[in-house]
Order: C-alpha cells, then sequence, then structure tokens
C-alpha cells in the first residue's frame, strides 16, 4: 500500500495486516490456555507426572514447554507485528503462516508422541521447531532495516 493512500487513510493499513495480527493474538492466547491446560494434566491427570517412565517425563514436559514458547512468540506477534510491503511482505506471510500452524503441531506431539515414540523419533515435535525457527527468522528478516546517517565533521 502507496505512503500517500496509508497518510489519507491510515485506517487502511489496520484493515488490510489487522487480521493477521488478530490471528497471532488469538493463536498465542489459546497456545497460552493450552500450555496451562497441558500444565494441569500433567500436574493432576497422570497420577503425577513423577510416577512416568523418565523418557515419557522427558517427552510431555519438552512439548509442553515448546508450546508455551511459540504461544509467547504468536502474542507478541500479535502486538507488535509491523506490516511489510511487496517481496518482504509476502516472506512475512510465510513465516505468519508457519508460526500460525506450530502449535497445532505441537498439541498433536503432545498427545501422541510420549506414548508411540521414543528420545531418538520426535515426528511432531521436530516439525513444529524447525517451523517455528523458519517464522522467527522470515519475520525478522522481512523487517526494514533502518539506517544510521553518520554525521562528519568538515
Amino acid at each position: 500500500m502507496c505512503r500517500a493512500v496509508r497518510a489519507a487513510n491510515p485506517r487502511a493499513t489496520r484493515t488490510v495486516h489487522g487480521g493477521m495480527r488478530r490471528a497471532h493474538h488469538f493463536v498465542g492466547l489459546l497456545s497460552v490456555v493450552a500450555f496451562l491446560a497441558t500444565g494441569l494434566y500433567l500436574r493432576f491427570g497422570l497420577g503425577g507426572i513423577d510416577s512416568q517412565p523418565d523418557v515419557v517425563r522427558l517427552l510431555l514436559r519438552s512439548d509442553h514447554v515448546y508450546l508455551l514458547l511459540v504461544g509467547l512468540i504468536n502474542v507478541t506477534l500479535g502486538l507488535y507485528l509491523q506490516p511489510a510491503s511487496g517481496r518482504r511482505g509476502m516472506w512475512q506471510k510465510v513465516g505468519s503462516a508457519a508460526l500460525l500452524a506450530a502449535p497445532l503441531l505441537l498439541l498433536t506431539a503432545f498427545c501422541l508422541e510420549p506414548w508411540s515414540c521414543g528420545l531418538g523419533r520426535r515426528p511432531w515435535t521436530a516439525p513444529a521447531m524447525i517451523v517455528t525457527f523458519a517464522g522467527v527468522i522470515l519475520h525478522w528478516s522481512s523487517q526494514r532495516r533502518q539506517g544510521c546517517e553518520v554525521e562528519t565533521t568538515p
């Protein structure tokens, strides 16, 4: 969107990109709620997490903490996302899609991996963390760098 349109109608930018911010905020809050729910499950639903084998405890706790990580990343993007345009905007949208998908992958991992996989094979957690890393890098790289003006003294 060009600057003239943005200056004339500041709501235009909010309308176009407000949906992505709301999506990040909503998914982030749901992820934090899911983190709290999985914590309650770990505490009370298993008859105590300490009664589980070491590998199961490790897998459950790691997915539990990873869920908080992606939830907080999404909440932060929901609060502070600055829309980019052009090619940078395209990469930003790809990064957003990746970060919005990560909590679902981690919830699936929390439910399935401890009971069916060992430490060597994490078919849901590994892709979720790769997607999270890629999403963060895409968002970071899509931001315009503000150059510093160097003052020279004659």
